[in-house]
This record gives structure tokens, sequence and C-alpha cells, in this order.
């Protein structure tokens, strides 16, 4: 099974390339001439790369809430109820 740990990680770098494209595109609209067949054709892709991000922003969510349960159910350092001691 896949490290919950690794998965946040991927999510969040799927997150990053995907916001990297949504700006990207949204910096090529701005170029264009509103009346642009492509201003629309742009903004049809943005919506459905920004609706991933959400969709992905809600996973990782989730997961950060379970890794943080996780740790605090296994009494890691730095967690509430974990050994604070370091050692």
């Amino acid at each position: 099974m896949p490290d919950r740990n690794d998965d946040l990680r991927a999510t969040a770098e799927s997150v990053a390339v995907d916001a990297r494209r949504l700006a990207a595109l949204e910096e090529h609209k701005l170029e264009l001439d509103p009346s642009d067949p492509e201003v629309g054709r742009m903004s049809d892709e943005a919506e459905r790369v920004a609706s991933g991000i959400a969709l992905k922003a809600t996973a990782e969510l989730a997961l950060s809430r379970e890794i943080a349960t996780e740790g605090r159910r296994e009494g890691e350092p730095g967690t509430p109820g974990g050994d604070q001691s370091g050692e």
C-alpha cells in the first residue's frame, strides 16, 4: 500500500503543475482580443483545470487530516499527546 505521505506529496506536486498551467492559460488569454474564439476555448480549459485543482485540494485536506490523526494515535513527537522529549 502506498505511503500516505507519498500520496500527499504527489497530490501537492500535481496541484502545483495544474496551478502553473492555469496561470499560463490566464496569462495567454490576457494577450488576446476578447472577441477571439480562442478565449472561449482557453476559458473552458481553465475551468477544467481549476475544477481539478479543487478536487485535488480536497483530497490533500483529507490526506493531511488522516496523517495528523495517525500521528496523534501513534504518539509521534511533536503531536498533541505525543512524546515531547525528543528521545
